[in-house]
């Protein structure tokens, strides 16, 4: 979750946007992919723009042996300290920093991953960042990079601007950045495609209507059995898609990931 809309309850989250967790399936199915075949002591993995560590705390879990790097620009001092204590305490392997730069100097060897989750749309020189990302010292010619983008800019709305995007993506034009910013794309797709429709019909009334207030996932109070509904509904989405894009069949979502490495 964005620190935008985190900010918004700051207090420990009881429950979770099903768009959430759905997410989370999709990088832990994408990172599985990527590592099921290679030793995963010593690794270490980047989460840049990192919000608030939903995706890195999780991932920690699910695999105790890789260190995490949590970082974000807008974390508060408070937010530092606070994540900080909370993960020694828990005894899990995540380091949460503000910079790259500083995450860096603390790391003492080469980046296994880098996840750049929803990330890029926020920034508005998108190619220079990349470039520049290319161009760090952890990230060496094996480091993975794990992106997600949102798809279609005739999409953008109302909820994008309360995000602060500059931009969304179709998978040709995010191929094409990865490119130009020095990066060969190993595999890619769309995901979450049910919810086109919806964004759709929110573009229209947009378009018809004042748009209402934006309050982001962090303002998800739903029914849980409603949400674990719509979670496994949006899982399965990304099944069916994932084994069309087998057969070279990209079915459009609503989201874009990416996973590519460093030209050389």
């Amino acid at each position: 979750m964005d620190l935008v809309e985190s900010n918004i309850h700051f207090e420990e989250l009881t429950s979770r946007h099903p768009w959430e967790l759905s997410r989370l399936k999709v990088i832990s199915s994408i990172v599985r992919k990527c590592y099921q075949d290679k030793k995963q002591d010593n690794l270490v993995v980047f989460d840049i723009g990192c919000g608030d560590t939903f995706i890195a705390e999780n991932l920690s879990l699910q695999y105790p042996q890789i260190t995490f790097y949590a970082i974000d620009t807008q974390f508060t001092d408070e937010q530092l300290a606070g994540y900080r204590k909370k993960y020694d305490r828990l005894g899990q392997k995540i380091h949460i920093y503000r910079t790259i730069e500083e995450s860096s100097l603390n790391c003492p060897q080469e980046v296994s991953m880098v996840l750049l989750l929803d990330v890029v749309e926020h920034i508005e020189n998108d190619e220079g960042f990349l470039r520049d990302l290319s161009e760090q010292q952890i990230v060496g010619k094996d480091t993975l990079l794990l992106l997600t983008v949102p798809a279609f800019q005739s999409l953008f709305c109302s909820h994008d601007v309360f995000l602060k995007h500059f931009r969304r993506y179709n998978l040709s034009r995010f191929s094409a950045l990865l490119s130009r910013s020095g990066y060969c794309v190993e595999t890619k797709g769309y995901f979450f495609s049910t919810l086109l429709v919806i964004r759709m019909l929110k573009v229209i009334k947009e378009k018809l209507f004042k748009p209402e207030a934006s309050y982001g996932v962090g303002n998800w109070n739903g029914n849980k059995i409603i949400g674990k509904v719509i979670a496994e509904m949006l899982s399965i989405d990304y099944f069916l898609t994932s084994q069309l894009r087998k057969m070279r069949i990209y079915f459009p979502g609503l989201s874009i990931y990416s996973v590519c490495k460093k030209r050389v």
